[in-house]
């Protein structure tokens, strides 16, 4: 009897990861009946320690507490003799994955935690796992739904019951790094006023990975505040670490959602005004499953998703704002939601939904497509292809002819779709000419970026920036050439990788060195040698300006935005053109989105160090020499002392909002001359520019004193539609 007990228990081990599978996707209806009596011949079978581990009384724990039906209410009280850490676990029907969860938190550095699991209605064994974990460690806390509610109603029942002063949620089928919790911990403590918690970065991990894994390098940078990445989900549920009390002045999660909730929560949160301070560490591991929530109902989630899109562009009611925010964003920004990210993730739900085969779930995303007449500026046969290659990571491949199959089909399909759909080019891509295509914000893409090669191709227009701060203006510019039909490229060297990203998503090719034929050669300043152009055209000038230097770039035209830069190009013998604005945003338009929620002229300096400067002071004597008159933020080459730091990408989108700005060397900010804010060079003489002025440490903070903006006036976006046009018309006549 032995032998065959041995033999059905090594097919039944083998036969395991299939069955899961398969019940993952059963019915939930089906799952409860079958879920008692399989768990019963799995206990008899043996199949495993945890399982003969599981077999106890589940009375005998009395540290079940019944969660009863889910409320939208939740609580502002807290014991102060509570822990310092809340973390919420939901689960349903995750046993696989639930005990490698629970360890990687009652295992966590930090041990002043306390640890809530909201089982959701399971009918495998999570329970069991739960109790058992639970048995060894009085901090991990149970509570049970009597029926299946959903995640947004299990976190809220975890947040009725918290008792941290901080929370922060982990799904059952992730795990944790080591020191997650304590580095965020630190973070949050450290952080300035209006940021309300912290974030680690996460990493995808197999489903089969276990606590032995190792976190890799920390790829997402920066403070997460509304505004950043075009209004695009910023977070995953498991990265933050909040306030609780913040979290329960927004009412927790919203429970009409089955869905989405953590999209829909992470939007009103930062929309409120609060902001997150980066942990600096990978925290969180993120378990890639075949089956996803979003793949098994797509048309929902993308319901769901514009939602909170149509949240974001309406205003803000005061039944909305939390009673605990300070700077709300009651206005909607411009730009946000950025349509063609919009575009993008309906083609992305599409494709799940034709993955599925269910002809009501691709009629539904159709549907929606038909309502978004921007579907027709991103490449949908490409957005579709990024969508396939992710669900071809979670499954283990897709054939490859299939793969073009769906692409081409889901390209007709939209192409066909009723609805206002602009011209196809002759490229096979679609393009708009939208000037919201594209926001100052933060642009991530799936994109695989890969290093340009030497290209014989001629060109129409080859994009040159002095620096990536520059770039990014110059490919607002380029993106709308694409959009009428220009092929345009982008010098690569020198470029960040957010930069190649966003040249990537706007359909600017990259290359190293053209050695074909240029007909338009675009420039700020930057070396258009390579280039062989046939015209060269400036556009403003550098972001970083040295009032001594003659511009190494000679122009045949030149599109000024002020008198002192029709005077520098003027030298080269270049024809002076001012650059029109009536189509084109303020640069000083907005508020600003690098973390330090200045929003108006406030008594703050900013403290740049020039590129060029390697001698000057460090920020401590600065410190010293400014006083307590001033409140300071410094760019990241001088770092912060505690608290307010500006992020490198973000500097021109501040300048407009501080009251002065003190430079270390010689190179004036350009963006702080057109908003007419005030610059103070540190131990350099002042070149005759508007609202320049010198300063050595004894006289820094009389000057800073007597230091006042002028109004800020309208200065017109590079990709104003008067120079392009006048552009294309250029191209024409060549």
């Amino acid at each position: 009897m032995r032998p065959l007990r041995r033999a059905v228990q090594l097919v039944a081990r083998r036969l395991l990861p299939l069955a899961r599978s398969i019940w993952r996707r059963l019915p939930a209806g089906v799952r409860e009946r079958l879920g008692p009596p399989l768990l019963r011949v799995r206990f008899a079978l043996g199949l495993g320690a945890k399982a003969r581990r599981l077999r106890f009384d589940r009375s005998a724990l009395p540290d079940v507490v019944p969660a009863g039906p889910p409320r939208q209410s939740l609580p502002v009280a807290r014991r102060s003799s509570g822990p310092s850490v809340s973390v919420i676990v939901p689960t349903h029907d995750d046993e696989a994955f639930l005990e490698t969860c629970l360890r990687s938190i009652v295992e966590q550095g930090h041990e002043d935690l306390e640890c809530i699991v909201i089982d959701d209605r399971s009918v495998d064994g999570s329970l069991d796992v739960a109790l058992s974990v639970a048995s060894s460690d009085p901090r991990v806390r149970i509570a049970r739904h009597e029926v299946n509610a959903g995640l947004a109603a299990s976190r809220n029942t975890g947040l009725r019951l918290a008792q941290g002063r901080y929370v922060c949620f982990l799904d059952a089928d992730d795990f944790l790094f080591q020191d997650s919790i304590a580095r965020r911990v630190e973070s949050a403590e450290a952080a300035s006023g209006g940021t309300v918690g912290s974030w680690c970065d996460w990493m995808i991990v197999p489903e089969d990975a276990g606590l032995r894994t190792e976190p890799g390098p920390v790829e997402r940078h920066g403070v997460v505040e509304y505004g950043k990445n075009q209004g695009e989900n910023q977070l995953i549920s498991t990265s933050p670490l909040l306030r609780l009390d913040i979290v329960r002045s927004l009412g927790g999660f919203d429970e009409r959602f089955r869905t989405a909730e953590d999209f829909e929560f992470w939007t009103r949160l930062l929309r409120n005004g609060f902001r997150l301070e980066e942990a600096g560490m990978v925290g969180v591991a993120y378990r890639q499953k075949r089956v996803s929530m979003v793949s098994a109902d797509p048309a929902a989630h993308a319901r769901n998703a514009m939602h909170v899109y149509r949240y974001m562009e309406r205003e803000l009611d005061d039944a909305e704002v939390s009673p605990l925010a300070t700077d709300p964003v009651r206005h909607p920004l411009p730009g946000i939601p950025s349509p063609v990210r919009r575009a993008e993730r309906l083609v992305t739900f599409l494709t799940y939904a034709w993955l599925s085969e269910d002809p009501d779930q691709v009629d539904a995303l159709l549907e929606m497509v038909a309502h978004e007449p921007v579907i027709g500026s991103i490449d949908v046969r490409a957005a579709a292809k990024r969508a396939l290659a992710r669900h071809s990571v979670r499954v283990g491949g897709i054939h490859p002819d299939r793969r073009s199959e769906i692409e081409r089909e889901i390209a007709d399909r939209v192409e066909a779709t009723p609805g206002p759909m602009p011209d196809r080019h002759a490229d096979g891509l679609v393009h708009a000419a939208d000037p919201s295509r594209v926001t100052g914000g933060t642009v991530t893409s799936s994109v695989v970026v890969r290093r340009s090669m030497p290209d014989w191709r001629p060109w129409d227009v080859v994009l040159a920036g002095s620096s990536r701060f520059g770039v990014r203006s110059l490919l607002d510019f380029g993106g709308s050439l694409v959009g009428r039909g220009c092929s345009v490229a982008a010098l690569e060297p020198g470029l960040g990788g957010e930069t190649r990203r966003r040249a990537h998503f706007e359909g600017i090719r990259l290359v190293a060195h053209p050695t074909g034929a240029t007909r338009l050669a675009v420039t700020d300043g930057a070396s258009v040698e390579s280039t062989r152009a046939d015209v060269v055209v400036a556009l403003g000038c550098s972001p970083w300006l040295d009032p001594g230097r003659t511009p190494m770039v000679r122009p045949d035209v030149a599109y000024v935005r002020a008198d002192w830069e029709g005077e520098l190009w003027s030298s080269t013998g270049a024809e002076i053109r001012p650059m029109s604005g009536a189509d084109g945003e303020d640069l000083a338009a907005g508020a600003p989105v690098d973390g330090q929620a200045l929003r108006r002229r406030s008594s703050t300096i900013l403290v740049l160090r020039s590129p060029e400067d390697t001698e000057g002071p460090g920020r401590d004597p600065i410190v010293t020499a400014i006083g307590d008159d001033f409140e300071l933020a410094f760019g990241r080459r001088l770092r912060a002392p505690v608290r307010v730091e500006c992020s490198p990408t973000r500097v021109d989108v501040v300048l407009p909002f501080v009251r002065a700005v003190v430079v270390v060397g010689r190179q004036v900010p350009t963006a702080a001359l057109l908003a007419g804010t005030p610059v103070v060079l540190l131990g350099s003489p002042a070149p005759d520019l508007p609202g320049v002025e010198a300063a050595d440490l004894a006289t820094l903070g009389r000057v800073l004193d007597r230091s006042t903006p002028r109004p800020v006036r309208p200065t017109p976006a590079l990709a104003g539609a008067p120079v392009v046009e006048e552009l294309v018309s250029l191209l024409g006549s060549r």
